[in-house]
């Protein structure tokens, strides 16, 4: 699923425990009769912890825009844990994609996979 369709996804339903969000392709664009609510409104309603990496080379959600969405996953009072690599572009951790970083691929992996952990752990039944 697309970071963008995700954050709608994950805002609109309550029952969501955790969000993470390689890269969510997110512009610097008006709302559209299509798109009527911008991703960064709906961030702001989201109501689980929140994973977001971004790299520095991102030609598809620029900084100012990873700026604006750090703010809209801030304002939600949510615990959020933000990445942001100074290498690496959109799709950084797909070997096929343009944006392909090894290294920041290598380094998300076991940062989400903490997150994702300490997030979704629950007591097993007696």
């Amino acid at each position: 699923m697309g970071g963008r369709i995700a954050i709608h996804f994950v805002a609109a339903t309550p029952e969501v425990r955790a969000f993470v969000g390689y890269y969510p392709t997110v512009r610097d664009e008006p709302t559209t009769p299509l798109r009527p609510v911008h991703p960064s409104e709906a961030a702001k309603k989201i109501r689980c912890p929140s994973i977001i990496l971004y790299g520095a080379d991102d030609v598809t959600t620029v900084v100012p825009v990873q700026d604006m969405m750090w703010d809209a996953f801030k304002a939600n009072g949510q615990r959020l844990e933000w990445h942001f690599f100074p290498f690496g572009g959109h799709g950084y951790v797909d070997p096929g994609a343009p944006g392909y970083h090894a290294h920041a691929a290598e380094l998300s992996w076991p940062l989400v996979v903490d997150f994702m952990e300490r997030e979704l752990q629950w007591d097993s039944p007696a």
